[in-house]
């Protein structure tokens, strides 16, 4: 668990410690935990201040299990635990102040909840006179961990390899507590695997807290808690093993060029099934021969984009063989190198009917497959021109600029579906059409694996997080 100890940090304030207990649960820490002292403690005018009401813990205790949350106290005075008890404490926390207070640990071992020894200003012998102790009173320890901390706000001192030894010798989980003044120990932590994580919370209604130099802003919090859990994640099962990325239908509009071939190169290697369509058949054909597995499709189709009846066609052979299409991968291009005057009303409208037509009828037909899958790609290859103006390329720059807006509404209208929408737009690369660019180093170009690796990392990127736009360029531009 990743359990929020707000302590004594709300200062006896019930509006405070309300607000801590919010903004904990609201971060998705798994747990809260308080701290009530000895009844000694409370005596002093000054510190019974600080004290919270039966009432309030009462209430904190049912909000906290409404939002399913646990929580948690750290005991000092064994008279208060059938109150605690009473009103659902969810697990205990003995200070190592407390190690050796056989009444206290008697009283806590006899709720039978989830108990947590701290071990912060112990050493192993005091520790195994308490394991010894709560073995006597109980006959099965497994609700019973230690916490490693050291008590020690200086980093030399976290002592992570204390986690294991403890372990080892006492054969309890061990969880880890922090009281480093550098919080990013919380995440150093994880690789020693303890079974949970401690760390102080505060907010800031008050200058100082009583555990300040090592908690966590609760604006902070969820920050921390949310790569808690994705390093967690990361830690995997230990076993090494060859990863599949899941086989899909991928459609891809201008294999033959430069970046279309380089994509369905790298496709191919991830063993997807794959319909090619381009102008040039023979180089079709030897693409084919280059990738095709035993265990992939691989089907080609040469298509002229500004004739309906070839891209009619193409679908029909598209639906015959794989049904349905989850990628679509638009990447054919022309570049058209003309200053307006001798730009023909043929030539302007054969740039759009390849370069936005052809995506538009693609995309039309076939995000009909990914909205009744839920889930689908669509990655339209743009171009640097796209958000600039260059000379002599008014139907080039004009298209793209078409292109770069299809993408932008085309994602606003399917996101909702769990299709995604790509707009890749590269600077100059090494293919063909690139060694039409003037006055330019076409050895600085971008490569087109370069472009083809991305892609495929777009493709296959599952989370919450998206990148609608890109806009790629080489290092030294020349």
């Amino acid at each position: 668990m990743i359990i929020a100890e707000i302590g004594k940090n709300h200062n006896g304030i019930e509006k405070y410690a309300q607000e801590y207990i919010e903004r904990c649960l609201a971060a998705d820490v798994d747990a809260i935990l308080f701290h009530i002292r000895e009844r000694e403690f409370y005596k002093n005018n000054q510190n019974k201040k600080k004290e919270l009401s039966d009432s309030f813990y009462k209430k904190a205790i049912e909000f906290t299990k409404k939002k399913k949350k646990q929580f948690g106290i750290t005991i000092a005075d064994p008279l208060k635990i059938p109150f605690l008890e009473k009103i659902g404490v969810d697990f205990y926390k003995i200070l190592s102040q407390d190690i050796t207070n056989k009444i206290l640990i008697k009283r806590v071992l006899q709720t039978k909840k989830p108990i947590y020894i701290s071990t912060g200003f112990s050493d192993y012998n005091e520790i195994e006179k308490a394991i010894k102790f709560v073995k006597i009173n109980i006959k099965n320890t497994k609700n019973i961990k230690l916490i490693h901390t050291t008590l020690r706000s200086d980093i030399e001192y976290v002592n992570f390899n204390a986690i294991e030894k403890l372990s080892e010798k006492f054969k309890l989980p061990v969880a880890f507590g922090n009281h480093s003044n550098n919080p990013l120990v919380l995440f150093t932590s994880i690789p020693y695997k303890p079974s949970d994580i401690f760390f102080y919370v505060k907010g800031s209604k008050v200058k100082q807290h009583q555990d300040d130099e090592h908690a966590i802003k609760l604006d902070d919090l969820k920050w921390y808690v949310n790569n808690i859990r994705d390093l967690q994640k990361s830690l995997g099962n230990g076993v090494k093993e060859k990863l599949s990325i899941e086989k899909k239908n991928c459609l891809i509009i201008g294999a033959s060029g430069g970046i279309g071939n380089a994509i369905t190169k790298k496709l191919a290697e991830q063993n997807h099934n794959l319909f090619l369509i381009g102008k040039n058949k023979n180089k079709l054909l030897k693409l084919k021969k280059e990738i095709k597995k035993d265990d992939n499709i691989v089907e080609i189709e040469s298509v002229d984009l500004t004739n309906d009846k070839h891209i009619d066609r193409a679908i029909k052979k598209i639906r015959k063989i794989f049904g349905k299409i989850d990628v679509l991968i638009n990447t054919s291009g022309v570049f058209l190198i003309k200053p307006i005057q001798k730009t023909t009303i043929e030539e302007f409208e054969e740039s759009f009917k390849i370069n936005v037509r052809a995506p538009f009828i693609f995309s039309k037909e076939f995000s009909k497959d990914m909205k009744k899958s839920k889930w689908g790609r669509i990655v339209n290859i743009g171009s640097s021109s796209a958000y600039a103006g260059f000379k002599d390329s008014v139907a080039y720059c004009s298209s793209k600029h078409a292109l770069l807006g299809f993408s932008r509404a085309l994602f606003l209208e399917l996101k909702e579906n769990n299709i995604r929408v790509y707009s890749i737009s590269p600077g100059s690369t090494q293919t063909k059409m690139g060694k039409l660019s003037k006055d330019q180093d076409f050895e600085t170009f971008l490569k087109p694996k370069e472009i083809a690796d991305y892609v495929a990392f777009l493709i296959s990127f599952d989370k919450q997080l998206i990148s609608e736009e890109i806009r790629l360029n080489r290092i030294n531009i020349k």
